[in-house]
């Protein structure tokens, strides 16, 4: 609790040295309209709108998907993600078993920097950049990760959606 806390705080702090360098505005990658993959009428079940998919969320459905299936490879099939596991279970028990805790530990924050910067990315690609967007977003970040079981990538990738 005390780093969600923590983690609210900083969040907070770095929007405000972003409105502090960079100002209030808006960005956004693209200057034009997207243009429109898939629209499905959704009438028949009582709502107003169609359903859009446009070519960013498209791209971001695919690479989501993509890492998804790499990390479950990873995790599942290669000696390192197997140490993963064993450190997330009990890492007393992994380090006396003879697994290098220092490099499953470093290999797992280059991971997590790199899957967070890929997920910073894709979300760019579909909305409009402004200051407020981290603070806005990272409450249903939390939720994902509460309602998915800390700890645990699938219930994470679960709770996402």
């Amino acid at each position: 609790m005390t780093l969600l806390i923590a983690s609210i705080g900083v969040t907070l702090m770095v929007q405000g040295l972003i409105r502090l360098f960079f100002g209030a505005g808006s960005y956004s990658f693209f200057e034009h309209e997207t243009k429109d993959v898939f629209r499905v009428d959704l009438s028949f079940l009582g709502s107003t709108r169609p359903l859009v998919i446009t070519e960013p969320q498209l791209l971001m459905i695919i690479v989501t998907a993509l890492s998804v299936i790499a990390l479950h490879l990873f995790l599942t099939r290669s000696r390192l993600g197997k140490a993963m596991r064993a450190m997330a279970d009990n890492a007393d028990l992994a380090q006396v078993s003879g697994i290098n805790t220092a490099l499953v530990v470093r290999v797992t924050r280059i991971i997590a920097g790199a899957l967070g910067c890929m997920a910073g990315t894709m979300l760019a690609l579909d909305v409009t950049l402004k200051p407020d967007l981290a603070f806005n977003i990272i409450i249903p970040i939390f939720a994902a990760a509460i309602v998915g079981g800390l700890g645990r990538a699938y219930g994470a990738i679960a709770g996402g959606c």
